[in-house]
This record gives structure tokens, C-alpha cells and sequence, in this order.
């Protein structure tokens, strides 16, 4: 496929998935909320990601699991949920974020080597730190033949201070790292050292400027690649 083409089909994905979870916004909202009514058997939970993280990882997959037609792709690289189609091969991950983190407040995610296929060709170098993506820009896949990864985010802003009362007013955007094959168009200006970039043990995270990536960048694959939705 063209860069073109999969620009297109990256859009057209994610207005499905815009459309779908803020038709689901109330199925959406009481799940994620649901976590409060046993509140008193995991109130010293310390699991590997925050609880907010974790439940939404849950309720991302019941709503595409019950309302889309897509495979289940069980590749053990790859995002939170995976799917396929006969177009493409879909990541979808979550992240959480408290409302006053860096993150939230710069309109950014942070990104690592499963989650996106931008940097898989060659790896970004930053201040003398690599970062390789993990994912292939396309499959060739044995019964769809050649399809691309697409690669999507769910962000959840949410504030703690006054418990479920200040939780249930979270906010959610959908995010799309563009694919490998337009980083020759798009460039890598719009890329930041992320979290443990520079850690010897780890140096697997990069973040997305959504705003710089809005605003900059060539005209003929600019799109809004996020979306505040709207849970009523």
C-alpha cells in the first residue's frame, strides 16, 4: 500500500473507533466505574500499572470484543488488543494519566517499541540513545496478503482528589501514531525523549507532541490524529 492509502485508512479507522466508544459512552463510563462498588477488596492493590490503567485495559476490550466484527489476534508483539481485519492488523493500548501529569497537560502519550511501527526501518537517535520500534509497518499476512499495523491509543485523564466523586468527570481522547511508512513525509520533530529513555536497563519510551503533530506537519497527510470524546 501507498503512504497515501494507509493515511486514508488510518482515518477511516479512527473515526470508526471515535464513533464507537461515544456511542457506548454510558456502557463505557458505568464499567470503568465499577471498580468502586467492591472498592474494599482491592484497596491495597500493587499490581504492575496503576488500577485506573488496568481497568481500563478491561473495559476497552468488552466494548470492542461485544460491538466489532474484527479477529482476535493472539501476536505476543503487539499492544493491549489486537485485531485483525482483512485491511489491517489494529493495535489498540490504554494509558492513564492523572489530570496534572506532564503528559495530560502537554496533550502527549508515552509510546514504546510495541506500540508503534515508526521507527522500525531505522531507530530514532536521541541525545545518543536509541529508540527501535518493534512493530512492522505492514504484515504480509497468509490469507489478506500484505496490510498494514495501525497503531491507536485511548488516554484517560482522570483526578483522585475526591475519590469516585472526582474520578467519574475523567476524560478520554483517541490518539493514532502515524505508520512507518510516513516518518519520509512526516519527519521526527514531533518525537520526545520519554519516560526511561535514557535508563541504562530501559530505553524503550518516546512521546508524541499531538499538538506539533497537528500543527506542523505536511499538509498532504495532516489530519487530527486525536479526538476528545464526548461520554454523555
Amino acid at each position: 500500500m501507498t503512504p497515501q492509502e494507509i493515511n486514508k485508512l488510518e482515518q477511516q479507522y479512527f473515526n470508526f473507533l471515535i464513533k464507537l466508544f461515544e456511542e457506548k459512552g454510558t456502557t463505557f463510563t458505568k464499567n470503568l466505574l465499577s471498580q468502586y462498588a467492591i472498592r474494599d477488596k482491592w484497596n491495597n492493590y500493587q499490581g504492575d500499572m496503576s488500577f485506573i490503567q488496568r481497568g481500563l485495559e478491561n473495559v476497552i476490550q468488552g466494548i470492542l470484543f461485544e460491538n466489532v466484527d474484527w479477529e482476535i489476534c493472539s501476536t505476543p508483539e503487539g499492544a493491549d488488543s489486537v485485531f485483525q481485519t482483512s485491511r489491517a492488523v489494529i493495535h489498540i493500548d490504554a494509558k492513564a494519566y492523572k489530570h496534572d501529569d506532564g503528559d495530560a497537560l502537554g496533550n502527549k502519550i508515552t509510546v514504546q517499541g510495541n506500540q508503534t511501527s515508526y521507527f522500525t526501518d531505522a531507530p530514532l537517535i536521541y541525545s545518543g540513545f536509541p529508540f527501535k520500534s518493534n512493530l512492522p509497518i505492514s504484515y504480509k499476512h497468509k490469507v489478506y496478503g500484505e496490510v498494514p499495523s495501525l497503531t491507536y491509543f485511548l488516554k484517560l485523564t482522570y483526578d483522585l482528589s475526591n475519590e469516585l466523586d472526582s474520578f467519574r468527570k475523567f476524560k478520554l481522547f483517541l490518539y493514532c501514531i502515524p505508520n512507518g511508512t510516513h516518518k519520509a513525509h512526516l519527519g521526527i520533530k514531533f518525537f520526545q525523549a520519554g519516560r526511561g529513555f535514557n535508563s541504562r536497563r530501559e530505553r524503550t519510551s518516546i512521546r508524541p507532541n499531538f499538538n506539533k503533530l497537528v500543527v506542523d506537519l505536511n499538509d498532504e497527510f495532516k489530519w487530527k490524529r486525536y479526538h476528545e470524546l464526548d461520554m454523555i
